[in-house]
């Protein structure tokens, strides 16, 4: 073998050895990627999930809560629950809000 193709083989295998450890490199970027790419969809969610948190409530939603609070009270207390409002929250208070001086 000719020192040209002896140069030749030592490069080439050098060229391979290169290659793999670009391949590698290339790999470890890709992946860490990934995982930054994963780290600001995990923020990014948190924050949304903060910010509706401070978006006020409808007033749908605010009457289908007291609702719910008032069922569980006349749970707790094992009472039946009024048919209206007003009653419910008579039953709750001990007196009419509506009369004056009660």
């Amino acid at each position: 073998m000719t020192r040209a193709r002896r140069e030749e083989s030592r490069c080439g295998a050098e060229i391979g050895k290169l290659d793999a450890v670009a391949t590698g490199f290339s790999a470890v970027v890709r992946r860490a990627a990934h995982a930054l790419e994963q780290e600001l969809a995990t923020e990014a969610a948190a924050q949304e999930k903060a910010a509706d948190a401070l978006r006020p409530i409808s007033n749908l939603e605010a009457a289908r809560r007291i609702a719910f609070v008032l069922r569980l009270a006349y749970q707790e207390k094992g009472a039946p629950l009024p048919g209206n409002l007003m009653d419910q929250i008579v039953g709750l208070i001990g007196r009419d809000p509506t009369k004056a001086g009660s």
